[in-house]
């Protein structure tokens, strides 16, 4: 072996001792980084002694990836719907609290049946008007929270979306620096790193698909397979609040929709309440007004209008009006 040979099998070990080095310390220094993946280095000896890096290898498991983020799609979904039914559940209280309607109602009861005990003693028909306002109060109240809640799932689909499309644009600017990055280099293997935590920010609004390419980029789709990104170029996530539809590129990927839309993640979570929840909650609410305003007009009504204790903002009750007869009872006038 010449001199020049010597040095250069000497200096190829000397410059993979340094990578190897470089790789050790990155995986000590980020090894409590959410999203890192250990790196070493693939080594290759030529035929004259000399030593170098032919990649950097990170140490991934792709099967392990997927079902983390399938799991946090799903659990994302789950705790969305749960944040948002307990935000109403907590202003409604218990039913043994003296603030829920059924504790409202069962005073309500009682004051009546004093004063079917004693019904020319004023005091017995002053205290069942106002436990009357305290119930129909009651309602009010929980239907205008209700409408809150409606409100804020509003705003959160809609700042979901905005974080969506920010992370996909990031998505598609990562696989152009890992194309224009050396193939197996450990600048490569950082930009992957951050594709892997971008990936798993998307995965928590809705679930995804993963398609690696043999360049190192990847594609990305909707868990029923509409595109999302495709080497450099995205399909912006639109939402109509008008018609209540998510759209991905023009196609509709809606929660419980289409085939190739979504079905896990904060987005499905926030249309679960918005299409599902919600609306059977205030339909049980407007159901109790309703039960109130119309047994009231049956037991007892009032001279010529027909209206009982309950009515529909003065109004008799109107089965085909129902809808938001909770944010609407009020205590008779007359």
């Amino acid at each position: 072996m010449s001199l020049t040979q010597a040095l250069n099998v000497a200096r190829s070990g000397l410059t993979v001792t340094a990578l190897q080095t470089d790789l050790v310390s990155r995986n000590i220094a980020n090894s409590t980084t959410e999203g890192f993946a250990r790196k070493s280095a693939d080594l290759v000896t030529s035929k004259y002694g000399s030593v170098s890096a032919s990649s950097v290898d990170r140490s991934v498991s792709t099967m392990l990836q997927r079902l983390d983020r399938e799991n946090e799609s799903k659990l994302t979904r789950q705790s969305t719907i749960s944040d948002g039914l307990r935000a109403f559940t907590d202003f409604l209280g218990q039913p043994s609290d003296e603030v829920s309607p059924a504790a409202k109602i069962a005073g309500l009861h009682d004051a009546v049946v004093t004063l079917a005990g004693m019904p020319s003693e004023e005091a017995a028909q002053i205290q069942v008007v106002t436990v009357a306002k305290q119930v129909a109060e009651n309602l009010n109240d929980l239907s205008a929270n209700l409408t809150d809640i409606r409100q804020e799932v509003e705003r959160n689909i809609r700042y979901d979306v905005v974080a969506v499309n920010e992370a996909l644009q990031s998505v598609a600017s990562y696989n152009q620096k890992i194309l224009q990055a050396e193939t197996g280099s450990a600048v490569q293997a950082e930009y992957m790193d951050h594709m892997d935590r971008l990936l798993d920010e998307v995965s928590g609004y809705m679930d995804i698909q993963i398609v690696n390419t043999e360049d190192g980029t990847i594609n990305l789709y909707t868990g029923g397979g509409t595109e999302l990104v495709v080497g450099t170029r995205t399909k912006a996530v639109t939402y109509d609040a008008v018609a209540g539809t998510l759209a991905a590129g023009g196609i509709e990927i809606t929660p419980g929709g289409p085939a190739r839309g979504i079905s896990q993640g904060s987005l499905s979570g926030l249309f679960d309440l918005k299409l599902n929840r919600l609306p059977e909650i205030g339909a049980q609410l407007d159901a109790l007004a309703g039960s109130l305003v119309s047994s009231m007009e049956a037991a007892n009504p009032f001279g010529t209008t027909g209206t009982g204790l309950f009515t529909d903002a003065g109004a008799v009750f109107d089965p085909a009006a129902i809808d938001g007869l909770a944010g609407r009872i009020r205590v008779n006038a007359e």
